[in-house]
């Protein structure tokens, strides 16, 4: 199984197949460790987003339980977020800390990162709990993973498929409201939400990339560079909110820090909202239209065929 779903056959089954390949590999990867604690908390909250991601495109076909696998994984990563959270802080920091300007920059920044891999690490060993919340994390998957395994796989192609595109367009639509939304306020909570559609229409292109693969690849390439950029910027915004609850930072550094925080912030966000203004260009119905046809053409449903519907849409 993987992550994509094949366009010559049932969409129901293709999106059932994807989403039990994302909770085995995020069970697989709470459960051998194969890199770590860390990277493996990291692992599978990556593959957390993408199983809801593509329960986006499930709403339509099974909008109850699409909605009940989301609150389900939703509420079984937060389980985890506290140990990614300090450790996404470390990661962040060693990013600005390697693109230091000079020795001094370098220097403050160092003793940041160190002052956070130490924070990380009292967390985790303080968290006595942190395994069994782990354990308990996979039984939520091993259940979603039944009532995944239970959804209907045939039948209704022309209905699912009507369905998939409607979240396809949906995705693409709240991102441009998102966009505009940043633009106008500025505020890093915008900037977050533009973020999460960014990802999820680079998770869209993949499942539906036997589409017309050069296209969905141009399109998760862009959605790739925009989530990285929108990402960075949404780190700083998290290292800089836990930094203003640290009194040991001595003044200078700290006002030293916010500068660069906010210098790093800028040039992410310009580029993250100049790739997701590419990304979410078009019109949305139309969008849909496009992906119902490229279905019918990979089935040879629409007349003409494949070549008809690539050179029409």
């Amino acid at each position: 199984m993987t992550y994509r779903i094949d366009p010559r056959g049932a969409p129901a089954e293709g999106l059932r197949d994807a989403l039990a390949d994302r909770l085995d590999k995020a069970i697989a990867a709470l459960e051998d460790w194969p890199k770590g604690l860390h990277e493996a908390i990291h692992d599978a909250r990556k593959k957390f987003k993408k199983y809801r991601g593509a329960l986006l495109l499930m709403r339509g076909v099974n909008r109850d339980v699409a909605r009940g696998q989301n609150a389900r994984i939703r509420d079984a990563a937060r389980l985890l977020g506290d140990a990614r959270d300090a450790a996404a802080l470390v990661e962040t920091a060693t990013a600005i800390r390697d693109a230091a300007k000079d020795e001094r920059e370098r220097a403050i920044l160092a003793d940041l990162v160190d002052r956070l891999t130490a924070r990380r690490d009292r967390l985790i060993e303080a968290d006595e709990a942190l395994e069994a919340r782990m354990a308990d994390v996979v039984s939520a998957c091993r259940e979603a993973r039944s009532v995944v395994e239970a959804l209907p796989q045939k039948g209704k192609r022309k209905r699912h498929i009507s369905s998939i595109a409607a979240g396809y367009a949906r995705t693409i639509r709240r991102g441009r409201d998102a966009l505009k939304a940043a633009s106008r306020s500025g505020e890093a909570e915008d900037f977050h939400e533009l973020r999460k559609h960014v990802k999820y229409h680079g998770m869209h292109c993949e499942l539906l990339a036997g589409l017309w693969p050069s296209v969905m690849d141009a399109r998760m390439a862009e959605a790739k560079a925009a989530g990285d950029k929108l990402g960075e910027d949404h780190n700083l915004a998290a290292l800089a909110e836990a930094l203003a609850a640290e009194n040991n930072i001595p003044v200078p550094a700290r006002a030293a820090i916010d500068e660069i925080i906010a210098a790093h912030s800028a040039g992410w966000r310009s580029d993250g909202l100049a790739a997701a203004s590419r990304l979410f260009a078009g019109d949305a119905q139309a969008t849909a239209q496009w992906v119902v046809e490229l279905f019918e053409a990979a089935s040879g449903e629409q007349e003409g065929g494949t070549d008809r519907a690539l050179t029409e849409t």
